[in-house]
């Protein structure tokens, strides 16, 4: 794996010093969530949670040690370009070293798929560059070539076996205060 692939303990280190709209301006695109042992994130306390103050001491319900244990292993992947790659308009995900995001696996294909702004420029889309073992969101395989727009939380498959979930920028930062909040720190 290649690209800007950290633990996602780094980012709540920061989250915690920072509002929103500071933790915002520096992140200023999505990322995706890539658990390495279990999806945590289907875990209830963190499909329905939302919270309106930042980082208060409330505590919305225990975590349990195999939970915590996932959250611990989760990645985070930066959708973001990379300078030096082109083309210009397109983040690129794929096996392939010249991708923005490099997923070394073999039910990747060499170019996957890659994400565009929206023509309103506010949102993210995803597209699937026809890859042989296919894109789904959200559970429905992507049809090759066609936009699909993305909203927080949505859940991506790459080939057979890698899962994430798309985050909006607010979207991460709002998961950031709900794991600070169910006591999760590092």
């Amino acid at each position: 794996m290649t690209g800007k692939f950290r633990p996602i303990a780094e980012y709540l280190k920061e989250a915690s010093g920072l509002t929103s709209s500071l933790f915002q301006t520096k992140y200023n695109y999505p990322v995706l969530l890539w658990p390495q042992a279990g999806d945590w994130m289907e875990d209830t306390a963190f499909q329905f949670e939302t919270f309106s103050s930042e980082y208060s001491d409330e505590l919305p319900g225990e975590i349990s040690p195999s939970t915590e244990s996932q959250i611990y292993e989760t990645l985070v992947i930066e959708i973001a370009k990379h300078a030096s790659s082109a083309p210009a308009n397109m983040i690129c995900l794929g096996r392939a070293a010249n991708n923005d995001i490099v997923v070394a696996n073999k039910t990747v294909s060499k170019l996957h798929t890659y994400f565009v702004t929206s023509e309103e420029r506010d949102s993210y889309e995803i597209v699937d560059a026809n890859s042989t073992n296919g894109t789904l969101v959200n559970n429905k395989r992507l049809v090759a070539y066609k936009n699909k727009s993305l909203f927080n939380r949505d859940n991506i498959q790459f080939g057979p076996s890698i899962q994430m979930v798309y985050l909006t920028s607010e979207g991460f930062y709002d998961l950031l205060q709900q794991l600070h909040r169910s006591g999760i720190t590092f």
